[in-house]
């Protein structure tokens, strides 16, 4: 198991809050936290004396420094601890550099921050998400700015009963079992719910059979919008972070549990989300 959760920021003055929690996250799995900065550098017009690499090495040297004093302002003396790497990568694609890093640390998680809605900045541009949805194999947390709360105790794991769920939930589990946390594995029913709620016990009869862990429960919820649906119930049970397969499958109720979901989830949703790539 990677011993590293990889975070990626733009060093945005709302994502500070989304730094606390990758470092809260980092310590509750006891990983070290990767912060990555993706540095766009910009093209010089003029003729320089310096060769170009030097120049690339001379920015990454003062990005670092711009990243450390960031991480001092949020993180105040837990910046010293010795399990926060500071990484910086000049690409001028952002998902590129994201995905490339990834690839190579293998990370236990991916963590970034959602894009401000009033503005431009922010990491998740469209593009990014849903390219991070495609691209990594490893689970991919979107967090908003304004996460005040980093408790993990109410999980909502939302599955449309697919092979790729099990898997998902298992690595679910191993994450809430440290945290203690309760998981609540939801099914949407837009059509029929007697076939919603049969599908249902046959899941958890093989997930409880494959799984030690007493703190999940099952629900079949009936509604047409899943997004709608999901939003009002992690209100009511006060949760914490939604989870869900990814996947790219053809059919109605499928594409609603297509990549597209957690793209409108990331935008619409005030906890964090966590998206499990389906590389089946």
């Amino acid at each position: 198991m990677s011993e590293t959760i990889l975070y990626a920021t733009d060093l945005s003055k709302n994502a500070g809050e989304v730094l606390k929690y990758a470092y809260h996250l980092s310590n509750s799995f006891d990983k070290t936290l990767t912060i990555l900065h993706i540095y766009q550098m910009p093209h010089i017009r003029f003729m320089v004396s310096r060769p170009k690499e030097q120049m690339k090495l001379m920015a990454i040297e003062e990005q670092k420094a711009v990243v450390k004093h960031y991480c001092s302002k949020h993180l105040a003396d837990n910046f010293t601890d010795k399990r926060i790497k500071i990484k910086v990568l000049i690409e001028d694609n952002v998902l590129d550099g994201i995905v490339k890093v990834a690839k190579k640390l293998s990370p236990f998680m991916v963590l970034i921050g959602r894009k401000d809605k009033q503005t431009e900045r922010g990491l998740l541009a469209g593009h990014i998400g849903k390219g991070l949805f495609t691209d990594l194999e490893v689970p991919v947390v979107i967090v908003p700015h304004k996460i005040k709360d980093i408790r993990s105790k109410n999980l909502i794991y939302a599955t449309d009963f697919e092979e790729g769920d099990f898997f998902a939930l298992k690595e679910l589990i191993e994450m809430a079992k440290v945290a203690d946390a309760n998981i609540h594995v939801v099914h949407i029913s837009t059509k029929d719910e007697q076939k919603g709620n049969e599908a249902m016990r046959a899941f958890k009869k093989r997930l409880l059979s494959e799984t030690d862990y007493d703190r999940i429960r099952f629900f079949v919820l009936p509604c047409n919008n899943i997004k709608k649906k999901l939003k009002s119930y992690s209100k009511e049970i006060n949760a914490d972070l939604i989870a869900l397969l990814t996947r790219e499958e053809p059919g109605f109720f499928k594409q609603l549990f297509s990549r597209s979901l957690a793209e409108k989830l990331e935008v619409d949703i005030p906890i964090p989300l966590m998206s499990f790539n389906d590389a089946s």
